[in-house]
């Protein structure tokens, strides 16, 4: 795993890794990461459709952000939702798996990483989406 944050991470993920973790700000728009999955596709070539691609969730849920998270991210909530940060994951479980379905299908993100302050929230959508 590389996590893929700047244009030579990306090469070098593309040359390299199994899985390559999208790296990157909690404002990334979704456009932006879409060029990053494919400048790291491109760099690939012939093994494209191998790499799988890891995404970070540093906010789960509704409930309250814990003010360290805050700090680490540089926003709040608020912020987030109005940026349509790739950085939270906001809503009931289902709606959490249709958003990480719909991400899976414009990024191809088959990993998912999250704080374990989160784990509980995450827990029920995990449970949802295991074997698919």
């Amino acid at each position: 795993m590389i996590a893929a944050g700047g244009p030579k991470a990306r090469e070098l993920a593309g040359q390299k890794a199994d899985i390559a973790a999208l790296a990157g700000g909690a404002f990334v728009t979704r456009d932006e990461t879409a060029e990053r999955v494919a400048e790291v596709r491109a760099a690939a070539g012939s093994r494209a459709d191998d790499i799988e691609f890891s995404m970070n969730l540093f906010v789960v849920g509704d409930a309250d952000m814990p003010e360290w998270v805050k700090g680490f991210v540089g926003a709040d909530r608020a912020t987030l939702v109005e940026r349509d940060s790739l950085a939270l994951l906001p809503g009931s479980p289902q709606q959490m798996v249709d958003e990480l379905q719909r991400r899976r299908d414009a990024f191809g993100t088959s990993y998912v990483t999250v704080n374990s302050v989160f784990m509980d929230d995450l827990a029920p959508v995990v449970a949802q989406l295991t074997g698919k």
